[in-house]
């Protein structure tokens, strides 16, 4: 994709991911040594999961958007949605969220605006905003 505008995690969530995994190694394995239970080392492996997905969180990202494209990720870096316009087609943001408009028909792109980066989230909504483009239009007229 060209000319795409980046959207991160929030890092909060990303930082709570990475707690809670080693907030849970350290529990197992403190139940461990007092236990003197191997098994719980299965535990602590497990716990190293949310610790992998908080950092694989920090580094990659949510979703690429650009004026004709919108690719969304999962936790794991995979493909989850995939946005193409077509014929008719094109993006619209009402009330903080991003639609594709398909002839009168207003389909909701599944992104989570709580879950991004707000900065990023406001550049990709301004992207899209039809309101931002009439007030700039407006005062280009005007002026």
């Amino acid at each position: 994709m060209q000319n795409y505008i980046p959207i991160k995690y929030k890092l909060i969530w990303a930082n709570m991911y990475i707690v809670i995994g080693l907030f849970c190694v350290f529990v197992f394995l403190a139940g461990a040594i007092v236990l003197d239970d191997l098994s719980q080392l299965i535990y602590i492996v497990a716990s190293l999961g949310p610790i992998y997905i908080g950092l694989k969180m920090r580094k990659s990202n949510y979703a690429l958007v650009s004026k004709k494209h919108i690719q969304v990720f999962g936790l794991f870096g995979q493909l989850k949605k995939d946005y193409k316009l077509g014929k008719n087609e094109y993006f619209i943001a009402i009330d903080n969220r991003i639609y594709l408009r398909r002839n009168k028909i207003r389909i909701k792109v599944k992104m989570n605006n709580w879950f991004v980066n707000q900065y990023d989230w406001e550049r990709a909504i301004a992207l899209f905003d039809s309101d931002q483009n009439n007030k700039i239009t407006k005062h280009l007229i005007d002026d």
